[in-house]
C-alpha cells in the first residue's frame, strides 16, 4: 500500500521493491533494451529484489527525489560464487526477520532536462539461517541516464561488500560438505548507448542499442580462499527494441560472452522476445 500525503513526503509499507539501480523498481520488459535484463543488474544487483518493509519517499529542492526504507534482509546461506547475493533474496516470505532489518535508500537528481542521476545504498545483516553468525551486506551503486533527441545513454556502477565471508564458507562447508566460495566483494558496471531509428515526430520507437557489461562475483575473496577466475565475466549485447506503444516491446538481440570458460560463460546467441507492461 502507498498512502500518499504530499509529493514531498509519503509513506510506503508492504512488499517493497529495493530502490537500487535502474532496473529493479521498473523491471517490466518494456523498461529495458534486450530480451534479458542487464547482467550486472541480475548478478551484482539482483533484479526482482523485494521484501517486506516500510519507508518514506518524496521530493525536495529543485529536481531531487528520495526513497528510504527499512526492509527484510538477505539470507547469506543462499549466497554463491557464481550468482553472488542473488540467491539470498527472501521476497518477504520464509525467514524474513524485521527484528534485524536492512536499511536501503536512493537519491535521484532530475533537475536538468534529459539527465537523470542516481545513487543507492544498502546495509543489513544476513544471518537468518546461519548459527551464531550475522554477516553484514553493504551495497553502493551509482547510475545515470541521458537523452537528447533520438539519442539515449545509460550507465551503472555497483559494488557489494560481504563481511565474515570466510566464516560463511566454513560454516556452510561444515553443514553441507560443499564450499560455496562466497566472495567478500562483488562488482560490475555497464554502459548502453541507443538510437531511435524512427524520426522524432513518429509514433512509437525503434531503438538500436549496444550494451557492454563487465562484472565479477569473485572480485575479492576472504583470506584462505582463492577466487574462481571463470566468474570474472563480460558481455556485449546488441540489438533492436521496437515499441509501437510505450507498454509493448518487440525485441531482438545477439549476445557475445567475453569469457570462454564453460563454467562462467553466459549463453551466446540470438534472442527474440515480446514484452508488455502489466
Amino acid at each position: 500500500m502507498t498512502p500518499d500525503t504530499t509529493p514531498r513526503f509519503s509513506v510506503r509499507a508492504g512488499i517493497l521493491l529495493a530502490p537500487i539501480g535502474i532496473i529493479n523498481e521498473k523491471h517490466e520488459p518494456t523498461s529495458f533494451n534486450g530480451v534479458n535484463r542487464p547482467l550486472v543488474e541480475t548478478f551484482i544487483i539482483p533484479s526482482g529484489w523485494r521484501d517486506a518493509g516500510v519507508g518514506f519517499t518524496g521530493q525536495f529542492g529543485r529536481g531531487w527525489r528520495y526513497r528510504v526504507y527499512v526492509m527484510g534482509g538477505l539470507n547469506a546461506a543462499r549466497f554463491s560464487a557464481a550468482d553472488g547475493i542473488r540467491g539470498g533474496r527472501q521476497g518477504g516470505q520464509l525467514f524474513t526477520n524485521l527484528g534485524r532489518p536492512a536499511q536501503v535508500g536512493r537519491v535521484e537528481y532530475l533537475g536538468i532536462r534529459g539527465l537523470q542521476l542516481g545513487t543507492s545504498w544498502y546495509t543489513g545483516g544476513s544471518g537468518f539461517e546461519l548459527k551464531s553468525l550475522n554477516p553484514r551486506v553493504n551495497i553502493g551503486e551509482f547510475d545515470g541516464q541521458y537523452g537528447r533527441g533520438r539519442f539515449h545513454l545509460r550507465a551503472l556502477f555497483a559494488r557489494v561488500w560481504i563481511t565474515q565471508a570466510g566464516e560463511i564458507n566454513k560454516l556452510i562447508a561444515e553443514e553441507s560438505g560443499r564450499n560455496p566460495n562466497v566472495a567478500s566483494q562483488l562488482g560490475g558496471w555497464y554502459i548502453e548507448p541507443s538510437w531511435n531509428l524512427f524520426p522524432q515526430e513518429a509514433h512509437g520507437e525503434l531503438l538500436a542499442f549496444t550494451r557492454y557489461e563487465r562484472f565479477n562475483t569473485q572480485l575479492a575473496v576472504p583470506s584462505g580462499f582463492s577466487p574462481i577466475p571463470q566468474y570474472q565475466r563480460n558481455a556485449i549485447v546488441t540489438g533492436i527494441t521496437c515499441r509501437p506503444i510505450q507498454d509493448v516491446a518487440l525485441k531482438l538481440d545477439y549476445s557475445f560472452s567475453g569469457n570462454r570458460s564453460m563454467k562462467g560463460r553466459m549463453r551466446d546467441g540470438l534472442h527474440i522476445g515480446l514484452g508488455w507492461y502489466f
